[in-house]
């Protein structure tokens, strides 16, 4: 399981990066922040095509291996309605 983080203020590009992380399986958990259980390989998949995606841009992605144990324990404090609405639980 893998989470994407990013900062990208260029809006168009910053769809682009959600639109391709939602066709490689990823939920969105905030605004920047997606979640998806994918494997190591897909993992690098994906960042070989988001860094195309980004080449030239002032940004910060990242992508973080993550535990379902970790995922399981995320302690939500608040949640912005549109989010919750695309949110997806990870079990």
């Amino acid at each position: 399981m893998f989470m994407v983080v990013y900062d990208i203020t260029d809006d168009r590009l910053r769809e682009r990066v959600a639109l391709t992380l939602m066709e490689y399986g990823f939920s969105r958990m905030q605004k920047s922040v997606f979640i998806g259980d994918v494997g190591r390989n897909m993992a690098e998949m994906l960042a070989i095509e988001l860094r195309k995606l980004v080449e030239g841009s002032p940004c910060d992605v990242r992508i973080i291996p993550v535990c379902v144990r970790c995922c399981e324990n995320i302690i939500i404090v608040a949640r912005l309605a549109e989010v919750a609405e695309e949110e997806v639980v990870v079990t």
